[in-house]
């Protein structure tokens, strides 16, 4: 998957996505865009003071920025204080970014039956195929852009019986993220008999799914939607309603 990537929360694809696409990178980066129009500061202001380097440096940064392009966690954290925005006011930022983005994930798996019933119809519809699901994005590998995880990618893995495995309780699980360092990286996964969310480091079954994780290749191509999980489910429900009658 570019990188199927698989960082729960913060590894989002910075870029203009919608807001309802759950990448924590673009609504970071409206946070902060809205409260330097609010505090009237304009980018050579912010270079002026930017102090941990030039100022012709500062305003390249901001300008990638802006352009959702990734930055170290170093420049974000001083944008942020040159921006007046406290610890506590991004801690709740955060907090509610990841509660919208775990509903979206409890969502999506409540209904994973519906989703793959309907998996060729996403797959073939483009704003179905990417909505991003859960802020997850594809694996960073040279000189390929990553991108989000969308729903199509997803699907397309459980449909072809990738990223699924039998976990030690010997029920059916699907891997929805990997995250950590090299060598430590976890598996995020579903267990589709109790419904449960957990996380496993187990080698035989890390050594397969870590296969498949770094040689992803998309089949869509990906353009922001403004789709959601919930609305999608609504979509697809009624649509069987109908069939049914």
């Amino acid at each position: 998957m570019a990188e199927l990537g698989m960082n729960l929360f913060f590894s989002g694809k910075i870029g203009a996505s919608s807001d309802n696409t759950f990448d924590f990178g673009h609504e970071m980066r409206v946070f902060f865009e809205r409260q330097q129009q609010r505090m009237g500061f304009d980018d050579e202001f912010l270079a002026d003071h930017f102090a941990i380097c030039s100022r012709s440096a500062a305003l390249r940064l901001m300008k990638l920025f802006h352009q959702g392009k990734s930055l170290k966690p170093v420049f974000v954290k001083r944008i942020q204080e040159l921006l007046c925005i406290s610890d506590r006011e991004f801690a709740e930022f955060e907090k509610s970014f990841k509660v919208r983005a775990l509903t979206s994930r409890n969502m999506f798996f409540a209904k994973l039956r519906l989703f793959l019933k309907h998996a060729d119809e996403i797959a073939s519809t483009p704003a179905y195929a990417n909505v991003v699901f859960h802020t997850l994005k594809g694996p960073k590998v040279p000189f390929r852009r990553s991108r989000p995880l969308t729903l199509g990618e997803l699907l397309s893995c459980y449909v072809s019986e990738q990223l699924i495995f039998t976990n030690l309780s010997g029920h059916r699980s699907y891997v929805y993220a990997i995250d950590g360092g090299i060598g430590r990286r976890a598996l995020h996964a579903f267990d589709s008999r109790t419904g449960a969310f957990f996380r496993t480091l187990d080698p035989k079954i890390h050594r397969r799914m870590m296969w498949i994780y770094e040689n992803f290749e998309p089949s869509f191509a990906y353009t922001p939607s403004v789709w959601t999980i919930p609305r999608l489910i609504d979509v697809l429900e009624t649509k069987g309603a109908q069939e049914e009658h």
